[in-house]
């Protein structure tokens, strides 16, 4: 009980912010349906709740006490991995600004904190993972593949979005998952729209992670 006491507060500002960026969320979003009677964006809530799998799981790998071993870690982020896509993922769905159930501005607001919350566990986890894995995997091949996460990142948020697929369906239908993200690497022409939305939204996730960087905001979160 003491060393989960030492690590909450070790991690108090980070814990802290994450609380009231998503207590807020859900707050906006408890008086859109008190004043609607409508449960729209009722979805919000869920796709808050898988936003913060990675998270946890790099929060748990983090506390002194579960530190695992190579291959358990690589395990963990595979899994980590898989998930990750849903935190950034809160960012398109503005998609729903669109719908004739909106009210654009407070809905605009609302989906918008909603994005931030899960844009802030996305660099923080990436952050967490990188740490953890270089204590064990120090190369410049773990160096490459967090460059290319953005991209990776992109990609599984176009499928989750435009193709309609789940972190957990790469175990319940792995073959039409696995096929049509090769149909996007075989034929890019026919899916020129596909990777415009790929490079732009990667260009999203780093600008996003620069700028944190660059005010030196993360430095106040450990």
């Amino acid at each position: 009980m003491k060393q989960i006491k030492a690590y909450f507060f070790q991690r108090f500002n980070t814990f802290s912010l994450l609380f009231l960026l998503s207590s807020f969320s859900i707050f906006l979003l408890m008086i859109r349906i008190k004043a609607t009677h409508s449960y729209f964006l009722m979805f919000m809530v869920w796709n808050l709740f898988l936003a913060y799998i990675p998270f946890a799981v790099t929060a748990m790998l983090k506390f002194e006490s579960l530190t695992p071993g190579k291959l358990q870690l690589l395990l963990w982020s595979c899994l980590w991995l898989l998930f990750l896509p849903n935190a950034p993922y809160m960012l398109t769905d503005l998609v729903h600004l669109l719908n004739d159930e909106s009210i654009l501005l407070y809905d605009t607001v609302l989906i918008l904190a909603f994005a931030i919350t899960g844009m802030l566990l996305y660099v923080l986890t990436s952050r967490d993972m990188y740490n953890l894995l270089w204590k064990h995997y120090e190369s410049v091949w773990l160096n490459m593949i967090f460059r290319l996460m953005p991209v990776m990142m992109a990609i599984g948020i176009y499928v989750g979005r435009f193709l309609r697929w789940n972190s957990w369906d790469i175990f319940t239908s792995p073959t039409d998952l696995l096929g049509d993200l090769l149909v996007l690497f075989i034929l890019p022409g026919d899916h020129s729209s596909a990777w415009i939305f790929i490079v732009g939204f990667s260009g999203t996730l780093v600008a996003s992670e620069f700028i944190l960087k660059k005010i030196h905001f993360l430095n106040k979160l450990n």
